[in-house]
């Protein structure tokens, strides 16, 4: 017995070298790995000429990746392993790179198999110009903490002391995690990008994959393609690349660089033990041992079967009683009315959860989604034997369908063939409409999958070219008060398209959605808790939500003051009053409306007995030079074509007079953009109007310069002023 209790001692001390080792030992090992005996490329410290003026050079960087079998253990572990040698030339990169931040490890504690799951792992040395090498030791490094995900997350902040032109930073940084290899993995995505935001002398990628998984790889954007090199394949595959003289890309607004830049898209799977449930999609997967690098869109068929389930437990009963109520078992006749009813219900039923409790098990928002919300309206087509399809769309950003490779690569949505136009649902939130398509999706391919038949084949559904544009349009009336050198101003905007999501996630509060739910509608079915309640117990709920919708203002308020601010590039402002006039929620009116007044001394500066009213700055403030003086390398994308409309109905003081309104008159027009401003005096007011437009979404990188000449022009629009003084003789001037 002794011996036997012995010999399981030594066993679990052997597996814990092999798989639990201490973070200290891992560590050492790691560390004689990426600095001990390393090749002639880790020795190099020159750079090519022609990059003797950047900030920084990446002289070396060397990525690692597999997903493998630990020896001995039914565990896989994955690895993801980044060593760089960069070397610093100028002040801006001491600056940049006087400070690493690393994420630190996450331990589970398991009797046999020690501290597992996720760790990290770092090391940094600095190669000084003499040849000398300071490593860069734990007392230099600061616990901190960020919330993620409603919970904390550590990381470590490096300091990286006497940092001089000319060094060399040679740094690693590791992640590994393990598994057990009982159910089925899908590992996270990766997309390697060539570029960095330094030029890069040599640059190597490894991938080394277990011939029990499954290897989704491909090479994207003119990226050159991985080759597989010799290994035991009896174990694993393995793949190279190396790539050498890549320029630098620095992060540029208005583009898509998913769908642009050379990049490697990969991604493992672990098909899981023999009792391993079986997922859907398993065709999407490719085959062992061979590196897939197509979209296999028949395996989304299978995947389109578990959308029809959404929704059981939780919305669908009473969304089917509803339907049924309304429309009775027989097919209705007008199909989009039918999908639109649909959407709404489970808009509002999402919606109103915080108010109204039957039938809503689950937490606010929790299935809030378009898996949730697709799955709901097939089943109820499905009823109506309504012929649809499931869309799964790749929007623009990220690529063209050729490219696909991951599952999240693909939004979920819904298309019915209407009489005069196609129906589509590709979004839901509290504040979209069904059938507002967004720029992005315009005449775009997608995979579309038949919801009703047997073994549905899946065919390609092009989206139309939309013709909606985004429209801001924004009225104020302004009132000077000369003596405090301030405006008074009183602005209705009213905002359709794009645009409206972003203002209305600024204005929307939850007492809106409150005062807009439609109780005779959907009241039978979406229950009022409150009914059930005593009379205590209702005025207690009431009084607290009433504290809330105050608490909700207030923070729209302060919202609102510091949006109105980056909007306008002011400094100041502050809201008085605000009224909703349409929340766009509903087919009646697709646009937002609102009215703000609010003050500011922003506007106004003082000059000598005159007063000077900065009348450009009620435009929305532009890119600024930073962006635009920089040389670019990927094409031009705007959110939409836009129409932004900006009236100013100025009110002067009794005896005062506005001078400088002839040089607000400017017209200007190319291929993509448009510039036209006007403005006239009526007694005792001046109507000043600019208008800013974008005719194209998309342009090609080579017309940069005419995006750098727009904003430049509208930079200047904003810098006009007119001047506002006393009359002189009581002449009203005629400018």
């Amino acid at each position: 017995m002794k011996n036997i209790i012995l010999f399981g001692l030594a066993f679990i001390s052997m597996l814990g070298m092999s798989y639990g080792q201490t973070d200290s030992l891992r560590a050492e090992q790691l560390r004689n790995q990426f600095w001990e005996n390393r090749s002639e490329q880790w020795t190099k410290i020159d750079i090519p000429e022609k990059w003797k003026d950047e900030s920084a050079v990446i002289l070396n960087k060397e990525t690692y990746y597999w997903v493998k079998k630990i020896p001995l253990l039914s565990f896989l572990e994955e690895r993801y392993h980044t060593h760089k040698r960069i070397k610093v030339i100028d002040d801006k990169a001491i600056k940049s790179y006087s400070e690493f931040s690393f994420a630190e490890s996450q331990k589970y504690y398991s009797l046999f198999w020690g501290s597992s799951n996720l760790h990290y792992y770092y090391g940094i040395k600095v190669i000084k110009s003499d040849g000398s090498e300071q490593i860069v030791g734990e007392s230099d490094k600061i616990h901190t903490e960020v919330k993620h995900r409603n919970r904390k997350v550590g990381y470590q902040k490096i300091a990286i002391p006497n940092l001089e032109k000319g060094d060399v930073i040679d740094y690693y940084y590791c992640m590994e995690r393990r598994f057990p290899m009982d159910q089925f993995y899908m590992f996270d995505p990766v997309r390697y990008f060539l570029n960095d935001n330094h030029p890069i002398v040599r640059q190597e990628l490894t991938l080394e994959i277990a011939r029990k998984c499954y290897l989704n790889c491909r090479s994207v954007n003119d990226a050159p393609l991985m080759k597989e090199i010799d290994t035991d394949v009896s174990k694993a595959v393995k793949y190279h690349l190396i790539d050498e003289g890549r320029e630098k890309f620095e992060n540029e607004i208005l583009a898509f660089p998913y769908s642009e830049l050379p990049c490697i898209k990969f991604q493992a799977f672990f098909p899981g033990g023999t009792f391993a449930y079986p997922v859907p999609y398993a065709e999407f997967l490719g085959e062992r041992l061979k590196m897939k690098n197509t979209a296999y869109p028949q395996g989304l068929a299978k995947l389109a079967k578990s959308v029809n389930t959404a929704g059981v437990g939780t919305f669908y009963p009473v969304l089917k009683k509803y339907i049924i109520s309304k429309y009775g078992k027989e097919r209705p006749e007008n199909v989009e009315k039918l999908v639109h009813d649909i959407y709404f219900f489970l808009r509002e039923y999402w919606c109103q959860q915080q108010f109204f409790v039957k039938n809503q098990r689950t937490n606010y928002y929790n299935w809030f989604t378009m898996y949730s919300t697709v799955g709901g309206i097939s089943r109820i087509l499905k009823m109506y034997e309504i012929k649809h399809d499931l869309l799964y769309i790749m929007p623009k950003y990220i690529g063209e369908l050729d490219d696909l490779l991951f599952l999240d690569e693909l939004n979920l949505g819904l298309h019915v063939k209407g009489e005069e136009h196609p129906i589509l649902i590709t979004k839901i939130n509290p504040y979209r409409l069904p059938s507002e398509i967004p720029d992005l999706l315009s005449e775009i391919k997608a995979y579309a999958v038949p919801s009703i038949g047997e073994n549905p084949v899946v065919s390609i559904y092009t989206f139309p070219e939309l013709k909606i544009e985004n429209e801001e349009n924004i009225v104020s009336k302004l009132k000077f008060d000369p003596e405090n050198e301030t405006l008074r101003i009183e602005s209705e905007f009213t905002i359709t398209g794009s645009s409206k999501l972003e203002w209305d996630t600024l204005v929307m509060t939850n007492k809106v959605f409150f005062d807009e739910f439609k109780t005779d509608q959907y009241g039978k079915f979406i229950n009022d808790r409150d009914k059930r309640r005593k009379p205590e117990q209702l005025r207690a709920f009431n009084e607290k939500l009433g504290v809330r919708f105050a608490d909700e203002q207030k923070k729209r308020t302060e919202s609102l003051e510091k949006y109105l601010q980056e909007f306008y590039g002011i400094q100041n402002c502050n809201v008085v009053d605000f009224k909703l006039i349409s929340s766009g929620r509903w087919t009646d009116s697709s646009s937002l409306i609102f009215k703000v007044i609010w003050e500011s001394s922003s506007y106004v500066s003082k000059f000598g007995e005159r007063s000077l009213l900065s009348v450009g700055r009620f435009m929305k403030k532009p890119l600024g030079e930073e962006f635009l003086q920089k040389d670019r390398m990927l094409d031009i994308h705007f959110q939409n074509k836009e129409e932004m409309s900006y009236e100013l109905e100025l009110e002067l003081p009794e005896g005062f007079d506005a001078k400088g309104i002839k040089e607000l008159q400017d017209n200007w027009e190319d291929d993509y953009f448009y510039i036209r401003s006007n403005s006239e005096k009526q007694a005792n007011k001046v109507i000043i109007q600019f208008e800013v437009g974008i005719k194209n979404s998309h342009l090609p990188v080579e017309e940069w310069d005419k995006v750098r000449n727009f904003f430049a022009k509208i930079s200047n629009l904003c810098e006009k002023q007119i001047v506002i003084q006393h009359r002189q003789d009581n002449i009203v001037t005629q400018e």
